[in-house]
């Protein structure tokens, strides 16, 4: 059973549980769940918003849990026997708000829309390479410390 419903503060979206491939690290969240747990994340779920959510190197096997995320934050979840049914993905971009100075409210000016870029266009021998050379592993074809 593939297929996952969980459950967020804003309500349940579903989505499917895959493992992670080599592209994936291109995405950032990838290296926050490393970051976070010491590890490297096993599984992801590709939510039905567009959005990905790493998860720990466990398959889950029970048909309801928690799944904790790349942040730490845990979700509770539903395994479901197929695809839910649900509105079309948005493709609205996301919104990242830029931060403000300490103790003030972000303006209207400080938030910017950030492009949605298609996976496919990050080159994954490069962004590994340099990623996982910013995550203590040396790049491809560099000398090992002894």
């Amino acid at each position: 059973k593939p297929y996952v419903t969980v459950q967020f503060d804003d309500g349940p979206v579903p989505g499917l549980l895959a493992q992670v491939a080599e592209d994936d690290y291109c995405d950032p969240k990838f290296w926050r769940f490393e970051e976070v747990h010491h590890r490297r994340p096993g599984w992801k779920v590709l939510l039905s918003d567009g959005d990905v959510m790493f998860v720990s190197a466990d398959w889950p096997i029970a048909l309801a849990g928690v799944l904790v995320d790349e942040d730490g934050d845990a979700h509770q979840y539903v395994r479901e026997d197929r695809a839910t049914e649900t509105a079309a993905p948005s493709t609205q971009p996301r919104v990242a708000a830029l931060p403000a100075a300490p103790g003030a409210a972000p303006s209207a000016e400080q938030t910017t829309t950030l492009p949605v870029v298609p996976a496919a266009t990050c080159s994954v021998a490069g962004a590994g390479a340099t990623l996982g050379a910013q995550h203590g592993e040396a790049k491809p074809g560099a000398p090992r410390a002894s």
